[in-house]
């Protein structure tokens, strides 16, 4: 009976079926979930720093490495925002919400990544970076 578990587990694992692949897009989707949804600055850094990896990640697509650039631009801006203890109205940062909401829609496949995105993305970086001096 035990050679019989041990077979069959041995299968699982080498089949593969104890995980499903997890695509460039999930851990870069995941990566920002974290960023937004934590107060520990080195939790921030460290998801920060792998965004700024993935963007530059030869071993994934050109456009997940956009997508990559695109969010990391925007956790980066958010997380300025967060660990500086400024008091922020939604009124400050109104595109912080469509920038988001454009995340999901990428990782859906809603939209495409496009350059313009990128550099509207940075724009967002240059204003948080400007609002914060």
């Amino acid at each position: 009976m035990k050679r019989v578990l041990f077979v069959i587990l041995l299968l699982c694992l080498l089949c593969g079926c104890a995980k499903e692949p997890v695509s460039a897009t999930d851990i870069i989707v995941e990566h920002y979930k974290t960023i937004c949804n934590t107060s520990d600055s080195s939790v921030i850094r460290n998801q920060i720093a792998e965004l700024d990896k993935l963007s530059k990640d030869a071993s994934i697509s050109e456009k997940e490495r956009m997508f990559a650039q695109y969010t990391y631009n925007i956790g980066y801006g958010i997380a300025k925002l967060s660990l500086s203890g400024k008091a922020i109205s939604v009124f400050d940062f109104p595109e912080m919400e469509i920038l988001s909401e454009t995340i999901g829609a990428i990782a859906t496949e809603e939209l495409e990544i496009e350059d313009v995105m990128i550099e509207e993305s940075f724009k967002f970086v240059q204003k948080v970076e400007k609002f914060l001096q």
